[in-house]
């Protein structure tokens, strides 16, 4: 029975990569706005399914590194092969909406500047790099 009212009260869909994509393309072209792929997604959904009766509001979610290449690649952009920070900054050159978050640019170029390594997907290895962490930051800190 509860499931029954839920379904009658939410309605749920997807679309293909490349309906994303176009969506992110045609928002940005028309108004400005840059869609991030879930927002994206969400769009093409409701344009589906919009009778016009029906009222649908979109909330848009925080653009994050992650997603910047999906952007980039739906606005035509070709420089795919940059930091996270560059991508978002060159995204924020746009002067799309919504403006780039500052203190998520600045985390992003703090990120960047740290060490890092790249091992094998291997339980021992990872184990052991997970150990040598916690050495260097915790236990020789604390001495």
């Amino acid at each position: 029975m509860v499931v029954e009212k839920l379904q009658q009260e939410f309605v749920a869909d997807w679309c293909s990569e490349g309906e994303c994509l176009a969506a992110i393309s045609t928002t940005y072209n028309a108004s400005g706005y840059i869609l991030d792929p879930h927002t994206a997604v969400a769009k093409v959904v409701a344009d589906k399914m919009q009778d016009k009766a029906a009222q649908w509001s979109l909330h848009p979610q925080l653009t994050t590194p992650s997603l910047a290449p999906a952007i980039m690649q739906a606005l035509g952009i070709k420089e795919l092969n940059q930091t996270s920070s560059s991508q978002l900054y060159l995204l924020s050159s746009y002067n799309a909406l919504p403006p780039p978050h500052e203190a998520l640019l600045e985390r992003m170029k703090q990120k960047e500047k740290m060490d890092y390594q790249v091992c094998v997907a291997d339980v021992d290895v990872l184990k052991s790099h997970a150990e040598k962490l916690i050495q260097n930051w915790f236990v020789r800190k604390s001495e």
